[in-house]
C-alpha cells in the first residue's frame, strides 16, 4: 500500500469511528426521563442494552466474563497502558471517583473498576498488573485475544484501531468514553472525555437516584 492510501485509509477508518461514537452519544440523549425529580436527559440509553458474553483474562491470569459484571456496579475503560494522556487521567479519574462515592453512600457501597487494553501485543498480564498498581490495588486490568478484543468492542458499540508508525512503533486510536455498567448487566450510561472524577461521582450518583426512582414506582 503506498503511502498516500495509507493516509487516506486512516483518515476513513478515523472518521468512522468518530461516526460510530457520536451515535452513542445521540442515542443516549434521545431520551428524557423525570423520577423524583432527577432530571435524566442524556445520560441513560431509551432502552440500554444488556452485555453480551465475554471471555477475557485479568492481571492475575482469572477468567473474566459476563459473571464478573453482576451484582455490582462497574465503571469501565478501555485503552493501552502506553496511552500518553487520556488514559491515565481517566483511570486516576475514575480511581478518585470511587473512593468518593465509597466514602459518601457507605464501605458497604460495591464499585468496580474495570480497565480493559485493546492492546495485548504490549500488555501483557504482568505489565498490566503493574500498570493497574499505579492507580489502585483494586484496579480491575483485563484484555484477551484480538478477537475476544474486537467482540467485547462490538458489545459496548465502540471501536478501536491499531495504527502503524514510524519504524516498528505503533499505537492505538480508540473511543475515550467510560461506560457505566449496572448489575443486571446493563449499559446505563456513558460519560464523554474530558473526565474528572467530581463529574463521574456526580453523574453515577444521577444513575442511582434514577434507578432508584424506578424501583419505587
Amino acid at each position: 500500500m503506498t503511502p498516500a492510501n495509507s493516509k487516506i485509509l486512516y483518515v476513513v477508518c478515523a472518521g468512522i469511528l468518530v461516526m460510530a461514537f457520536l451515535s452513542g452519544i445521540l442515542i443516549s440523549k434521545t431520551m428524557t426521563a423525570n423520577h423524583n425529580g432527577v432530571q435524566m436527559e442524556g445520560i441513560l440509553w431509551p432502552n440500554p442494552p444488556i452485555i453480551k458474553p465475554l471471555q477475557l483474562t485479568n492481571q492475575y491470569g482469572e477468567k473474566f466474563t459476563l459473571e464478573n459484571f453482576k451484582n455490582t456496579w462497574s465503571l469501565v475503560f478501555f485503552g493501552f497502558a502506553n496511552c500518553p494522556d487520556i488514559c491515565p487521567m481517566s483511570l486516576q479519574a475514575m480511581t478518585k471517583a470511587a473512593k468518593a462515592l465509597r466514602a459518601e453512600i457507605g464501605s458497604e457501597f460495591v464499585l468496580q473498576n474495570v480497565f480493559i487494553s485493546v492492546d495485548p501485543e504490549r500488555d501483557t498480564l504482568p505489565n498490566l498488573a503493574k500498570y493497574a498498581s499505579y492507580f489502585s490495588n483494586e484496579l480491575i486490568a483485563v484484555t484477551g485475544t484480538p478477537d475476544e478484543l474486537k467482540a467485547v468492542a462490538r458489545s459496548f458499540n465502540t471501536l478501536f484501531m491499531k495504527i502503524d508508525e514510524v519504524g516498528n512503533d505503533y499505537t492505538i486510536e480508540h473511543s475515550s468514553g467510560i461506560f457505566f455498567i449496572s448489575p443486571s448487566g446493563h449499559m446505563a450510561s456513558v460519560l464523554t472525555p474530558p473526565h474528572n472524577a467530581l463529574q463521574i461521582a456526580e453523574r453515577f450518583q444521577n444513575i442511582l437516584s434514577f434507578y432508584q426512582g424506578i424501583s419505587d414506582e
